[in-house]
């Protein structure tokens, strides 16, 4: 890979990021499994692709993939 392309690359994981923070604090709804849905509260941003989320009822952190999460 070329010098532009790998700086281009971390700047849209950084801009991923950046954007997902704004979820902390949110109410959502997080698929654990294929039975086992969780109503929580988004803690962290990870990474570009995951967040940790608070169960809103044990308090549990779970690391849960962006795509496993919806509004709530």
């Amino acid at each position: 890979l070329g010098y532009q392309t790998i700086l281009k690359k971390m700047y849209n994981m950084i801009e991923k990021k950046s954007y997902h923070k704004r979820m902390i604090g949110k109410k959502v709804q997080a698929s654990l499994g294929p039975d086992q849905n969780i109503a929580g509260v988004v803690n962290k941003v990870v990474d570009e692709e995951t967040l940790l989320i608070q169960d809103v009822d044990t308090q549990e952190l779970f690391k849960v993939s962006i795509f496993d999460v919806r509004s709530y």
